[in-house]
């Protein structure tokens, strides 16, 4: 129908509605889909007024806040004392590492001490019995 002013034929009429009805679905094509002896099975508004209100689920909602409130505030402390416990650790280790290099330390320089003293006395040794 490309003019609006010319009559339309009753031919014409039923092409266009048999192009309409060919895009709307058929039975066969609606029994994919759930009826309403189906629907029956599932919870109804009535049947889920016996559960929650929006007053519980909102008391619900503000002592799940409290509780993530306290599990935060517990770990804020547990993360601060594990920074503490790891600061003592990491200063006793340093300090035990430094103790360790200083007692290295005078142990190489008494062993330098007693080994110069040794091959002194060696040496003198040596000298003499060179001379004799």
């Amino acid at each position: 129908m490309t003019d609006p002013d010319r009559p339309v034929t009753r031919r014409e009429l039923r092409e266009e509605l048999e192009a309409v009805l060919k895009t709307l679905a058929t039975k066969e094509d609606l029994k994919a889909f759930a009826t309403k002896e189906d629907l029956k099975a599932f919870a109804t508004k009535e049947d889920l007024k016996a559960f929650a209100t929006n007053e519980d689920l909102k008391a619900t909602r503000e002592e799940m806040n409290r509780r993530f409130d306290e599990l935060r505030t517990h770990f804020d402390v547990v993360a601060e004392s594990f920074k503490s416990d790891f600061k003592n650790l990491h200063d006793w280790v340093e300090a035990n590492t430094k103790g360790l290099a200083r007692r290295l330390d005078k142990v190489e320089t008494e062993h330098g001490a007693r080994l110069l003293s040794l091959e002194t006395r060696m040496s003198r040794r040596e000298a003499r019995t060179r001379r004799k």
